[in-house]
């Protein structure tokens, strides 16, 4: 009930009386909303099957692109984006590469580094093995560039509404628009440019979500209406796979299934940050999602580690570690699950030490 009251009760710490928005900062609810949605992302990777990461499956990706925009200000440093994104990508493309190359070296070729260059799962929508191109552990990876460009974009549009009078809502609408006209082309275009318009879309909407204080402007009634409204949208067009372009039906549909379920996901951590018995669950959501980069960009090498080391428990002949093998691979779920909880715990490990390194350099 606490939080139910929590819910319908906040009002958004990031807007001033007169409805302003604040200077960009880190927003420890959004933080924890970003943790949760690569937790969901690296299930639905994972081997699990259950049904509900399909319906789960519209909120994940859309919802960084919308937080995104949400933390936004007007100001966007494409320099600094750059050295966020593309010199992480470079460096986890080299580590998943060296990954493969130690345990599954047969893989490697031409096309895998032509891979890293085009920074697309495929050049073609269909899922044909022959022609995956991210297939070193680092189909994710295509993530960090379209963000990196979307941001381009973005700063491109906000140039064009300083000196042209333009109504967001039709940019957004003009925006996937252009998507949809690019889904016509026959090849992927290199670094997501075909979808790059409709990400523009979705960080717009979130910069306006803010700006205009949806969260707290929203009634409890119009929340309710979304929780229902999302599963039913999600039965029909949940099956999207925006990394090759693919947007399960209509595209907006997509984009209100993003919307709604960054609005719900948002509101819920908003009100769940304000809960004290909930802080130690909060402060390690908002912790994890430092490494966040690490996390989400190794994930697929974490996950492999992870799978190919319970299957040899056996080997140590030990019953108790044998039960424990049975018990984690004797379900899809359950070895779902073990392969999530692995990488996120190793992504984090690996990502404090990163951090760590990084300050000691820094202080010398």
């Amino acid at each position: 009930m606490r939080l139910l009251s929590h819910f319908i009760n906040t009002r958004d710490a990031t807007a001033t009386s007169q409805g302003v928005t604040v200077a960009s900062q880190r927003l420890r609810y959004v933080e924890m909303a970003k943790c949760i949605s690569i937790i969901l992302i690296i299930f639905g990777h994972s081997s699990a099957r259950l049904s509900i990461v399909g319906f789960l499956d519209p909120i994940c990706v859309p919802f960084f692109f919308i937080s995104a925009g949400y933390t936004t200000t007007g100001n966007i440093d494409l320099a600094r984006k750059a050295r966020h994104l593309l010199i992480p990508y470079v460096v986890l493309s080299a580590i998943c590469l060296l990954y493969t190359l130690r345990f599954h070296p047969e893989t490697i070729s031409t096309q895998t580094l032509l891979g890293v260059v085009y920074a697309r799962y495929s050049m073609v929508r269909e899922h044909i093995p022959s022609q995956i191109l991210l297939h070193a552990y680092n189909s994710v990876l295509w993530f960090l560039p379209a963000l990196f460009m979307t941001y381009c974009l973005c700063k491109a549009l906000l140039w064009i509404t300083l000196r042209v009078k333009i109504n967001r809502w039709i940019m957004v609408a003009a925006l996937c628009a252009i998507s949809f006209a690019l889904t016509l082309l026959p090849v992927l275009l290199p670094w997501s440019l075909d979808t790059v318009p409709f990400f523009a879309a979705l960080m717009i909407t979130g910069h306006i979500m803010r700006r205009d204080n949806w969260l707290g402007r929203i009634k409890i009634s119009a929340y309710l209406i979304m929780a229902l409204a999302f599963p039913l949208l999600s039965i029909f067009f949940y099956q999207e796979n925006l990394s090759v372009g693919f947007f399960g039906g209509l595209m907006p549909v997509v984009y209100i299934c993003g919307v709604l379920g960054a609005l719900l996901l948002l509101r819920l951590c908003q009100a769940a940050d304000r809960i004290r018995l909930l802080n130690p669950l909060c402060a390690l959501l908002a912790r994890i999602n430092r490494y966040a980069l690490v996390v989400f960009g190794l994930q697929m090498v974490f996950m492999n580690y992870a799978t190919s080391h319970i299957w040899r428990l056996h080997e140590y002949g030990q019953p108790w570690l044998s039960a424990i093998q049975s018990h984690i691979v004797g379900s899809d779920n359950t070895l779902g699950a073990y392969q999530t909880i692995f990488a996120v715990i190793l992504g984090s490990a690996a990502g404090w030490m990163t951090e760590r390194v990084s300050w000691r350099r820094a202080g010398r």
